[in-house]
C-alpha cells in the first residue's frame, strides 16, 4: 500500500522499438533500470532524454505515449490533452488531432481565446516578416513600383499580394 492510503494501479509498459526504453499507459517513461525523471519545458510540455545510438535526444512524453499506445502520429498531426493539462499524459488523456481540431478543442472545450496566425507565423505564407519590410522598404523609400517588385518575389507570391503589402492592406502588425 502506498503511504497516502491507496494503490496506484499498475502502468503497462510497451518496448520503444529496437531500444532499452519503455513507455507507459500512465505517462512514465522508462529505462532497463529505473524511471527517468521528465523535465517541464517553458511551454509547459513534459520532456526526458533518451539515448538512441549513443546519441542524446529529447522527446516529448505526450507524443511517446501516443506513438506507442494509440498508433503512428501522421505528419503536421498534434496530440491533445484531453483535459487540457499537458502534464496529464496518462494514455486515456491522449488523442492524435489534426492542427484545426486541436485549435477547436483549445477553443470550445477548453475556452481558450485562439490567436490569430499573423504573418510568418501562419502556415500559409510564402513570406518572411523581412521580406514584408524589404517589400515596403523598395515601395515607400525607393519609390520602387510594385510591378517591379514583383519581379523579385514572382515564384513566392502574386502580384496583388505585393500591392497589398506596399498599400498596407496586408501584414499591418509589420
Amino acid at each position: 500500500m502506498a503511504r497516502n492510503g491507496y494503490i496506484r494501479a499498475m502502468e503497462k509498459f510497451i518496448q520503444i522499438k529496437d531500444h532499452n526504453y519503455f513507455v507507459g499507459d500512465k505517462g512514465s517513461i522508462k529505462g532497463l533500470k529505473k524511471l527517468l525523471s521528465p523535465k517541464t519545458k517553458s511551454n509547459g510540455y513534459k520532456e526526458v532524454q533518451i539515448y538512441i545510438n549513443k546519441k542524446p535526444l529529447m522527446k516529448y512524453v505526450h507524443r511517446l505515449v501516443a506513438e506507442y499506445w494509440i498508433g503512428e502520429i501522421p505528419k503536421g498531426y498534434n496530440i491533445n490533452h484531453i483535459d487540457g493539462n499537458k502534464a496529464n499524459n496518462t494514455l486515456e488523456n491522449l488523442e492524435i488531432v489534426t492542427p484545426s481540431q486541436n485549435r477547436l478543442h483549445s477553443y470550445y472545450v477548453l475556452n481558450n481565446k485562439i490567436k490569430p496566425m499573423k504573418g510568418e507565423e501562419h502556415p500559409r505564407t510564402n513570406l518572411t516578416n523581412l521580406d514584408v519590410k524589404k517589400i515596403r522598404f523598395m515601395y515607400d523609400n525607393e519609390k520602387i513600383n510594385p510591378i517591379i517588385i514583383h519581379k523579385k518575389y514572382e515564384n513566392k507570391i502574386s502580384l496583388s499580394c505585393i500591392r497589398k503589402i506596399c498599400y498596407k492592406n496586408t501584414w499591418k502588425h509589420i
